[in-house]
């Protein structure tokens, strides 16, 4: 028997399950999650009945999907059969299944308990043992979100694990339990899906008070071009209105013209419907900061009485020691588009985030289009300072444009005007968020430790 805990959820419960198995890493608990623990090429199936027969201990996030869920009823059928200790954590209201209702579950339904309690009492259940935190492959096996659905197989360019694909297990359990387990915040402001659908003309109009400085971009369908190694021609140096006095951040200076956005399905081959069709899209000139935003940049904001005081926790950088230079997270979208606006910016919309990021040869990653795990803060157990990989630039000079805080931006998510898009991918995330094209919804309202921003103008 093995000394982990192995975790069984939802699909739809994942970014849930994924913060809490955070918080459970952090607390030194060992933590098996689908996502992480099934190699390339491995038999999901097999590898998940192995793990069930090697856990200490068998953790259940419930929910209305859960109870639903056919492979989550397996999973608890297979621990229970093999008198595995099972811990259940009731993540949203639901029926109890029935063989559990004589167990005693961890409540994260309601809202008057400290979340650090919590987070202790879930880890006491699970044996409170401070084991050496178990980390995510660095380069795992690309596998659409369980708000994401793609046929794509893995791309050429790597080779290693990744989390399982949605043709298989659809990734419904191993993550929405353990996030649901140590992460009770999260529960009240979980984040919304990626749904599946074709990409749509974005809100020329984001909300927020200020009128973003550049004009719509021309979209033209195109085929995608072959991202060549040199990088595109463009000035790095900061010029005389990539600075700006308020808050003295250096930002880089992105020339107007045409690039390639969306997937560039010659050299990626992990893309999501949403990401689709590749287009080129024609952009005026505009600077966008170097680094993303500092809980020292956000502290100025805050002395000045113009923004609002971030989240708090273990994983949030406010307030904690040591992380004046780690971009400020716990950051909703109207507190990061009110810290733009106070310094004489704004957030940058998706395309121009995507330029900044890419350039303007179509590449897979702001450094190319072969995943390097060196050269991004992915699958970690936190941020890192906004110049680490200082060595690791953008084509226009920007840094951590892959990994370390997915990044607000002024768009709309589609259509509907419900979620806006952030971009980049974060600490928590795996690589195949961290490419360029990587689009993902999040509702404006709550305050993520794996989100950040930086601003434009």
């Amino acid at each position: 028997m093995g000394n982990h805990v192995f975790v069984c959820y939802a699909r739809e419960d994942e970014q849930f399950v994924l913060r809490l198995a955070g918080h459970l890493k952090a607390q030194g608990v060992l933590v098996w999650l689908d996502r992480w623990g099934i190699p390339g090429g491995a038999n999901w199936q097999r590898s998940i009945d192995k793990a069930i027969q090697d856990c200490a201990k068998f953790l259940i996030v419930l929910s209305p999907a859960a109870v639903d869920s056919e492979e989550v009823e397996g999973e608890l059928r297979t621990a229970l059969d093999d008198q595995k200790p099972v811990v259940p954590v009731l993540y949203q209201p639901c029926r109890i299944p029935l063989r559990l209702r004589s167990r005693q579950y961890i409540d994260f339904t309601r809202g008057d308990r400290n979340i650090d309690d919590i987070r202790a009492q879930l880890v006491h259940d699970l044996g409170g043992k401070q084991a050496e935190t178990v980390k995510p492959p660095l380069r795992p096996e690309p596998a659409p979100p369980p708000h994401r659905v793609s046929d794509k197989a893995p791309p050429q360019v790597q080779s290693e694990a990744s989390p399982r694909s949605s043709a298989g297990r659809n990734m419904f359990w191993g993550a929405a339990i353990v996030l649901g387990l140590a992460l009770g915040v999260w529960l009240f402001f979980p984040t919304a899906k990626k749904q599946v659908e074709p990409p749509v003309e974005r809100s020329k109009n984001p909300e927020t008070k200020e009128t973003p400085s550049s004009q719509p971009p021309t979209v033209q369908p195109q085929t995608p071009p072959i991202a060549v190694s040199p990088p595109p021609s463009v000035d790095k140096a900061p010029s005389e209105d990539t600075k700006v006095v308020k808050d003295g951040k250096e930002m880089v200076r992105v020339s107007a013209g045409e690039f390639f956005m969306g997937c560039n399905e010659k050299v990626d081959k992990e893309c999501d419907s949403d990401e689709k069709p590749g287009r080129i899209v024609d952009l005026p000139g505009f600077a966008i900061d170097k680094t993303e935003v500092t809980v020292a940049d956000y502290k100025k904001c805050m002395d000045a009485g113009k923004c609002t005081q971030p989240g708090t926790g273990s994983l949030c950088n406010w307030g904690v020691s040591g992380r004046k230079n780690h971009p400020v997270n716990c950051v909703d979208w109207g507190q990061a588009a009110a810290y733009c606006k106070w310094v004489g910016k704004r957030l940058p919309t998706e395309a121009e985030w995507e330029k900044a990021a890419r350039g303007t040869d179509g590449r897979k990653y702001p450094w190319g289009n072969t995943w390097d795990e060196k050269k991004a803060n992915v699958g970690s157990s936190g941020t890192v300072p906004v110049d680490s990989y200082a060595d690791v630039e953008s084509p226009y000079g920007a840094l951590n444009m892959a990994g370390n805080v997915w990044e607000w931006t002024a768009d709309w998510y589609d259509e509907e005007h419900k979620d806006r898009s952030v971009r980049g991918g974060s600490w928590l995330t795996n690589p195949q968020y961290a490419r360029v094209s990587s689009r993902y919804r999040v509702v404006p309202g709550p305050r993520v430790d794996d989100i950040g921003f930086r601003c434009a103008r």
